[in-house]
């Protein structure tokens, strides 16, 4: 398919892979991606999460600080990933080939494709529960149905996933507007006391702190996958400002509005308090919320496939989504059970330690060993099992190691509380620590002793 045929197409399905995208083949413009990061946190979960704030004794001001603080921080982390997109030309796992070598970066890759395959099929099951619980169709059905128009969608791939998350931005933006304002006309106590004071209530602001940074930062892995399609020149510096900014205000607003709904009434769902304050508009906002947890699964889809074939899976893009969607399928249907829900949501986030460290690596090789991506003596050579970034980059796997080593103490897992994290109540800086000591060790051991040439990037063709 020549390359200008698939510009701007929505229903042809996307050509490409893991390749360099080169210069005859770029479009798009940076203001789409405020629409990927946006509309991508329009649903259950981010409510949800902003709602643990309340559970764990914060007052309402508490939980709005922690939750901007620390999405301020995540989306930064994120959007910093998301720049590289433009001027490189390829998906972001593939990039930190350079940081670990082409086949050492296996290790990062398969722990991505893991994470993506468990997150799409915990908001698949929870998409097809809240259908079960609002309607008569049975579970089965409505986790298939979830299941196939978001496979339908990965498969057909980039312009089509850019495509449907701007539509669902703009749907998300009235629906959660009317949201927002309904909650606020119930009368929201803008003073209620929290339940914790002390040394007790700074402990739950830093562990709701830790869960919503452990959260945002984690789309950093996605990242460069929704724009590396884009023209090089100014677009590195727009593609970071409209990512932070929809990345910020999805999750910012969804979280705040989960906490302010948290404060209606104790122990009850998310769903159940909308229902309850909302009365007929309750089922439109159920309708939105369902398909906005279609919205970040298409994104685990669409980057799980191209993760995997960074990993060499024999397999082209569309196949390696179906893949991914088969599994997660299974896993929906025949396992949806809560019991099961809650172990893989400890698993997911378990294995999410890996993606602060990876992250700190990334930056300084990208920003500052290769001079943000100029330094790189040519694209080819991420391509190449044998070339320059062939192997195992000992560098790279070394400072990984060390800051995941080093940070365990400060974690706080499902199955494993370190020390340091006991002492503060559960709150987990093992995220923190990895990026710093991982991100410290590389600039040490890389910089400025660097392998690639200072002879600028070279798009081959």
């Amino acid at each position: 398919m020549p390359e200008d045929s698939y510009q701007n197409q929505l229903m042809v399905v996307e050509p490409h892979g893991i390749e360099h995208i080169d210069s005859e083949g770029r479009h798009g413009k940076p203001s789409r991606l405020f629409n990927v990061w946006f509309a991508s946190q329009m649903h259950l979960t981010p409510l949800v999460l902003g709602g643990l704030a309340i559970t764990f004794g914060l007052n309402l001001w508490g939980a709005i600080v922690s939750i901007v603080v620390a999405n301020v921080l995540g989306s930064l982390g994120t959007a910093a990933a998301v720049a590289m997109g433009p001027r490189l030309g390829m998906p972001q796992m593939p990039m930190s080939r350079s940081s670990f070598g082409y086949h050492g970066n296996y290790l990062v890759a398969v722990l991505a494709w893991l994470g993506y395959i468990g997150w799409f099929s915990v908001e698949n099951i929870l998409g097809a529960q809240t259908i079960t619980q609002l309607s008569h169709l049975p579970y089965v059905l409505a986790a298939l149905l979830l299941a196939v128009i978001t496979i339908v969608i990965a498969v057909y791939g980039y312009n089509l996933v850019h495509g449907f998350e701007r539509v669902m931005t703009y749907v998300s933006i009235v629906v959660f507007l009317i949201l927002t304002v309904i909650a606020l006309s119930r009368g929201v106590n803008w003073v209620l006391p929290a339940k914790a004071a002390g040394a007790a209530y700074w402990k739950a602001f830093f562990l709701e702190f830790t869960i919503i940074f452990s959260f945002t930062v984690t789309w950093a892995p996605y990242g460069a996958d929704y724009s590396r399609y884009l023209p090089a020149g100014r677009s590195e510096t727009e593609s970071f400002w409209y990512s932070f900014f929809g990345l910020f205000l999805g999750t910012s607003w969804t979280m705040v509005l989960g906490a302010v709904l948290a404060t209606f009434v104790a122990k009850a769902t998310i769903i159940s308090i909308i229902g309850k304050i909302s009365g007929g508009f309750a089922v439109v906002a159920f309708l939105v919320i369902i398909i906005g947890a279609m919205t970040a699964n298409v994104l685990n889809i669409y980057s799980g496939a191209l993760s995997a074939l960074t990993f060499d899976l024999p397999l082209k893009r569309w196949g390696s989504a179906l893949i991914i969607g088969g599994i997660s399928i299974v896993m929906s249907v025949f396992f949806g059970g809560p019991a099961f829900v809650a172990f893989l949501k400890n698993f997911l986030f378990t294995i999410v330690y890996w993606c602060t460290p990876w992250l700190g690596i990334q930056l300084v090789d990208y920003f500052l060993v290769n001079r943000s991506g100029t330094a790189y003596r040519d694209v080819l050579d991420f391509y190449r099992p044998h070339g320059p970034f062939g192997g195992v980059n000992w560098k790279g796997l070394l400072a990984f190691l060390t800051g995941l080593a080093v940070s365990v103490p400060f974690m706080a897992s499902p199955w494993y509380t370190g020390p340091l994290a006991k002492a503060w109540g559960g709150s987990d800086f093992s995220y923190f620590v990895s990026f710093l000591v991982a991100a410290a060790v590389y600039a040490a051991t890389a910089y400025p002793g660097s392998k690639t040439s200072n002879a600028g990037i070279h798009l081959s063709t």
